[in-house]
């Protein structure tokens, strides 16, 4: 059935019920050098042939079922004329390179008006899972999808669950899929289309999909795993008891951000360990001590199937100041709800453009896009609010802070000391995650508290205009945190040196299969000594009249202190919280390192620990069972509910138990750090040569800071919000970088050669 592009279409035509297919002429491309007066004679012959007409390339090697040349050779629109159609046949011709005796052209109609154009396929190249996948954009070019030209495209992904109700027009091009693989035998797929401005669909092109990942899992039982997240999101999505909101959703992005920390398909140890170690409680316990709502031991993460969800209804009723009275709470949560779930793109930045969750100098302009607060509610919140703010520059708060500092100081101390016993690796294991708890991701959760309440006061002192654009880039350059001092230290100490103090870093922090920079120094630390050394801190400092202005704004607004005393809450919060993050990180390391000797001892590879779950690692100092027996049922049941997790596509945001079954991608806005320009190729990290390139990297956490170290031009991340670690560093080195664009823009920039990034009107252009 599938041949080639001319006469797979020629064979569909007129045999379609849910598309039309364009008239075709096609002639072999030998013929055109043998014969082009009779190919002229057949053209004009045609009286569907009218007008503009589009000469496509049919080449033997474009679409067989071993690979695909999509893209690779021209097409050409030109008028019905002899001249124009013989040049754009030429180009055509010459695009092929050495022509091939079977090498065709294709002659058709061209649409000159569309409503929408894509492609579709089938299946998804990338897991092999049944599901349509539908890219499209609602305009007149054809090519752009297919092209990755600038423009809005749209992805639609939708299982096969019967009943679903498809929005027009991507229900006909689902028809259309279903009726081609009746003809085919149900084979993946690859089609282009196009809707006429009446209505129509075109079927432009169909082809074989090269799909080289296969799913574990029949259609069959993707839908069953489907059904079984739809049942589980009708309670969690419902009215809960003891939360406030009438509902909730749930997110991959905001808050603690499993998608930039763990990814969005964890494996097991990565994703328990995340949640023992902050999610499960320590996040609400922490907050609850800085004067926040008490949602203690309300985990924070759901696992739908393995991929980990943020519940912003849970998060949410977190960053409610705790002396906000019930009723205006819960009318607080329904409209920041109501503001997401209309929102969606807004997902990754929910604390600076959803719920204010501390005092800042424009504050009463977030609470102005809440619908649903009266003006009395706006006051009563703006009250507490900045009491809860007042309390981190000069009250319990700010001395809670003090309190975390000293227990990461405690933390260090105790991971010195971890090796000077003789327990076994299991009771080491259990103390080393112990210690991280108590002394690491709880105080770092109230650091990083910290530090948002500081980049939020300084983002709004800038959007007001009480600081410059260019005093903020300055001051967050000035700050000297442990990513800097990485670089700084790179030529004064010596490889032994380096390692003690940076070794524990590893590109994935929760991720056992990654090495940490002390077992493959030869990985990363070239990488870093190439580059240019840290250029020296200066100390930051503002003129008079910018002080004079600052001191004023704080006074109009009720917040206490001095300039100086005020920029030095930003610079020792925003340290705290890096500094925090470098010394917990060294324990997670410590306890992967120490899951490895004890699943080493078993026989087990890093690859097979990484389906175990952390708990029942712990479990071993407790259990009679046969710790070998115990490790190997963990791994089992971590593979085989991986299977699930690896083919399961859900939305980034999920707002009701219908979106598993069919979802529009979200578009996000990314975060633009500095004003600078940079163009420069496309890599990713694994390529040898990084100088001057434009490194993407799906989700970066201070273990992937050996980059910087390679001279790179520019950055961008799928995931990561304006606060992340990827955003302070970036802004600390003044490196143009787009921080949290998206998977769709990820994407679309991933495929690109060669990007200008600018980041001063926030754009990023494809060049070549």
């Amino acid at each position: 059935m599938l041949t080639s592009k001319a006469r797979t279409l020629a064979g569909l035509a007129g045999k379609l019920k849910n598309a039309q297919v364009l008239p075709s002429f096609f002639f072999l491309a030998r013929d055109w050098s043998d014969n082009p007066d009779r190919i002229f004679a057949n053209i004009r012959a045609r009286d569907d042939l009218t007008g503009d007409i589009l000469v496509r390339s049919s080449a033997a090697n474009e679409d067989s079922q071993d690979a695909s040349f999509a893209g690779r050779y021209l097409s050409k629109r030109c008028r019905r004329e002899d001249a124009h159609v013989a040049s754009s046949i030429a180009e055509v011709v010459a695009s092929y390179g050495d022509v091939a005796p079977d090498d065709e052209v294709l002659v058709q109609p061209y649409l000159a008006k569309t409503l929408a154009s894509g492609v579709a396929f089938n299946v998804d190249p990338r897991s092999g899972a049944r599901r349509d996948i539908i890219n499209y954009t609602l305009n007149s070019d054809t090519s752009l999808v297919t092209s990755g030209g600038a423009g809005r495209v749209e992805v639609y992904i939708a299982s096969r669950h019967p009943g679903t109700n498809h929005p027009k027009p991507l229900g006909d091009v689902i028809r259309l899929m279903r009726e081609l693989e009746e003809l085919t035998g149900d084979i993946p797929l690859d089609i282009e289309f196009a809707v006429t401005c009446d209505g129509q669909l075109v079927l432009l092109q169909v082809r074989h999909l090269v799909v080289t990942a296969r799913s574990p899992l029949t259609a069959q039982e993707q839908l069953q795993a489907l059904n079984q997240i739809h049942q589980s999101l009708v309670s969690i999505l419902g009215d809960r008891k003891g939360m406030l909101g009438k509902r909730s959703l749930l997110g991959v992005m905001p808050d603690w951000n499993p998608a930039e920390m763990i990814g969005l398909r964890p494996r097991p140890l990565a994703l328990s360990l995340y949640r023992f170690l902050i999610t499960d409680g320590v996040w609400a316990r922490q907050r609850y001590k800085y004067g926040y709502r008490d949602t203690r031991d309300v985990p924070l993460i759901i696992a739908l199937h393995g991929l980990p969800y943020v519940d912003v209804r849970a998060s949410f009723n977190s960053l409610l100041p705790s002396s906000l009275d019930e009723a205006t709470a819960e009318r607080f949560v329904d409209a920041c709800l109501d503001r997401l779930a209309a929102n969606p793109h807004l997902h990754d930045k929910v604390e600076f453009e959803i719920i204010p969750s501390c005092y800042s100098f424009d504050v009463r302009d977030k609470l102005s896009h809440l619908a649903g607060l009266s003006d009395r509610d706006r006051k009563i919140i703006t009250r507490e609010l900045r009491g809860l703010t007042r309390s981190f520059l000069c009250g319990a708060a700010g001395r809670r802070v003090c309190r975390d500092e000293e227990a990461i100081w405690r933390l260090e101390e105790r991971q010195a000391g971890l090796h000077r016993h003789d327990e076994s690796l299991i009771y080491c294991l259990y103390q080393v995650l112990s210690d991280c708890r108590r002394y690491g991701t709880g105080p770092f959760a109230g650091l990083a508290r910290a530090a948002f309440v500081a980049t939020d006061l300084l983002r709004s002192a800038v959007n007001v205009g009480l600081l410059r654009q260019e005093d903020s880039e300055r001051f967050l350059r000035s700050l000297n945190t442990p990513a800097s001092r990485l670089l700084a230290h790179l030529p004064l100490l010596d490889r032994q040196q380096f390692l003690q103090r940076y070794g524990h870093l590893r590109p994935g922090t929760y991720d056992i299969r990654i090495a940490s920079y002390r077992e493959s120094p030869d990985r990363y630390l070239p990488a870093v000594a190439d580059g240019p050394p840290e250029p020296a801190k200066t100390a930051f400092t503002l003129s008079p009249a910018t002080i004079m202005k600052l001191e004023d704004g704080l006074v109009h607004h009720g917040l206490p202190g001095t300039a100086d005393g005020f920029m030095s809450f930003l610079a020792r919060s925003i340290i705290g919280r890096e500094t925090a993050k470098f010394t917990f990180s060294r324990s997670v390391s410590q306890a992967l390192d120490l899951v490895h000797a004890i699943g080493a001892d078993y026989g087990f590879t890093r690859d097979e620990l990484s389906f175990a779950d952390v708990r029942d690692v712990l479990e071993l100092r407790l259990s009679t069972w046969g710790a070998r027996d115990v490790l190997r049922r963990s791994i089992d049941l971590g593979m085989s509910r991986y299977e699930k997790t690896s083919v399961v596509a859900l939305p980034p945001l999920i707002s009701s138990p219908e979106d598993v079954w069919a979802f529009h991608v979200p578009s996000v806005k990314p975060n633009f750090v500095t004003q600078l320009i940079v163009e420069g190729p496309v890599r990713t990290a694994q390529a040898e040569d990084l100088s001057g390139a434009i490194v993407l990297v799906a989700n970066a956490d201070p273990g992937f800071d050996w980059l910087f170290g390679k001279r790179i031009g520019g950055l961008i991340t799928a995931y990561g919000g304006s606060n992340s670690h990827m955003a302070i560093r970036a802004a600390e080195l003044g490196l143009p970088a787009v921080i949290g664009a998206g998977e769709k823009l990820f994407e679309i920039w991933l495929r690109a050669k060669h990007l200008r990034i600018d980041c001063g009107v926030e754009s990023v252009e494809v060049l070549a």
